[in-house]
């Protein structure tokens, strides 16, 4: 359980060390940081959708949907993986001008799907 949870943060911390994004502000540091929290807890939530009953939670993304029917439930976390890294590739090549407007909505919309599962009773699962 925990140990999954041990391993995302050591991938997170060896992909993304300090002198990767040392050229961005602390701002976009810091929303960067906290859309990574948000893109791990929604990665918990879906593990808890898929370890409980199917006619209690029902996975609207299609992609972890079936990749969890193809490979397993431990396809979320290769799933939030790429995500992560797909949303750093984007936000480093954007001009920094772009870049805290990108961070910004991209960050927007996974703390709304966070607390819209929270709403619903989904919990952790790791």
């Amino acid at each position: 359980m925990w140990k999954e949870a041990i391993s995302i943060s050591i991938i997170i911390l060896v992909i993304f060390p300090k002198s990767v994004i040392a050229e961005w502000d602390p701002i976009e540091k810091t929303i960067f940081g906290v859309f990574t929290g948000a893109l791990v807890m929604d990665c918990f939530q879906t593990r808890y959708k898929y370890d409980h009953s199917p006619e209690q939670y029902i996975e609207k993304n299609p992609i972890t949907e079936w990749g969890s029917d193809e490979f397993g439930s431990g396809f979320v976390y290769f799933y939030s993986g790429a995500g992560l890294l797909l949303t750093y590739g984007v936000a480093n090549q954007l001009k920094p001008k772009w870049r805290k407007t990108f961070l910004i909505a991209i960050t927007s919309v996974q703390l709304s799907v966070v607390s819209h599962n929270h709403k619903i009773g989904v919990g952790w699962h790791f």
